[in-house]
């Protein structure tokens, strides 16, 4: 018998880093994110959720980025 499957907890728009990222989303603003590896990326975000956010790269390529991964995120430009 396995456990059962855990509820992912619920995107908490109060918080004001998830409001900042909504703000990036709806101005559709070009974003820097650098990870914990170093890699650093740059794009538009889709969609974000409670684990990730969904960036384009500009090439009609999606990458997913998990949060916890992440070290920044800063815009670029205006």
């Amino acid at each position: 018998m396995s456990a059962p499957a855990k509820i992912p907890d619920p995107l908490d728009t109060s918080l004001p880093s998830t409001r900042n990222l909504q703000g990036f989303i709806r101005d559709k603003k070009t974003i820097e994110v650098k990870l914990t590896t170093g890699d650093v990326m740059k794009g538009t975000i889709l969609w974000l959720d409670p684990t990730c956010i969904c960036l384009n790269d500009g090439s009609d390529q999606t990458l997913l980025v998990w949060r916890q991964a992440i070290t920044y995120l800063r815009t670029l430009g205006t």
